[in-house]
């Protein structure tokens, strides 16, 4: 898979290297493939600049907003979602379109094909909304912030996690809590966390368990042991062919081959007899006494082992 990925990038077109031009071209011919429900508002932002984390939204789904753009303006609603891919937001009672469904993506309770479909803005399309209480009256009242910032962390309960406080920009002594979070709604399979943090065994002494020898407890985390094992290693008929490899179908051609070689090795001679001796050392002894040159006797002598001084 990996070179699969690797290759498609060398031959694939790397559409960050365009030109801004051949870019908007491309962009143009893939937008006019898209049916109108599906194409986004506003163009899609480089991966290298979308919004990650908390701080770089600012705003989650839950906000309570008010439109200070357009004929809504001064409107107040809340985000009911975040696009990742242009960096946007979807408010509940925000500027919409009509748009026409497909008839696979029809529901129900539609009359008509053509809905209304809430469009996506930027977050320079609303202010944040909080609500803040008068210190000198002790009354609460809504304000509408024109930009955030963050000071500090804590630990939210709701999420889980550590969240940034949210404090309005050039009044940081007020700070705009997070919405709240949906409680999830267990079902009748769901343990209460309360009994799930139950200890229910408490051992009494360090040095003696009060487990009963004789009962056998697992390890969930122990390696089960293999079959070999609990058969105490003993291999049946069955295993033993399941390791061997099969013999190979041999033909009638191949068969003779095989028999023809083997009575070849067999007349084959590996002892030399005596007489096969006798008859090489005589040949071998008429052909060095028909050398008559005397630095090729030393030679022979030298080799053969004959250093006998004179």
């Amino acid at each position: 898979m990996s070179r699969l990925l690797k290759e498609s990038k060398r031959y694939g077109a790397n559409m960050k290297r365009l030109h801004p031009l051949v870019k908007a071209h491309f962009d143009n011919i893939n937008r006019k493939g898209q049916i109108p429900a599906v194409r986004n508002d506003l163009p899609a932002v480089r991966e290298e600049k979308q919004f990650k984390s908390l701080e770089d939204w600012k705003y989650t789904v839950g906000d309570k907003v008010m439109i200070v753009k357009g004929a809504l303006k001064g409107t107040v609603t809340s985000i009911i979602r975040t696009q990742k891919e242009t960096n946007g937001f979807m408010l509940e009672d925000g500027p919409t379109k009509e748009v026409v469904i497909p008839p696979n993506y029809w529901l129900q309770s539609e009359s008509s094909h053509v809905v209304e479909y809430p469009k996506v803005v930027t977050s320079e399309y609303f202010k944040l909304v909080g609500t803040i209480k008068d210190e000198t009256s002790g009354e609460s009242r809504q304000i509408a912030a024109n930009d955030v910032v963050f000071r500090g962390k804590y630990w939210d309960e709701d999420y889980k996690k550590m969240m940034p406080y949210r404090c309005i920009k050039n009044k940081e002594e007020y700070i705009i809590p997070w919405p709240r979070p949906d409680k999830p709604e267990d079902d009748k399979f769901c343990t209460e966390e309360a009994v799930a943090l139950e200890r229910t065994y408490e051992p009494v002494s360090i040095f003696e368990s009060d487990i009963p020898s004789d009962l056998n407890l697992r390890d969930p985390l122990a390696k089960r042991k293999s079959r070999f094992e609990r058969k105490q290693q003993l291999l049946t008929k069955k295993d033993l062919k399941l390791l061997q490899s099969p013999a190979m179908p041999y033909s009638d051609t191949k068969k003779a081959f095989f028999r023809e070689r083997a009575e070849i090795r067999s007349k084959q001679i590996t002892e030399m007899s005596a007489e096969v001796a006798d008859f090489i050392g005589k040949r071998v002894a008429d052909h060095l006494n028909k050398i008559k040159d005397p630095y090729m006797w030393q030679y022979i002598k030298k080799v053969s082992g004959d250093r006998k001084k004179r």
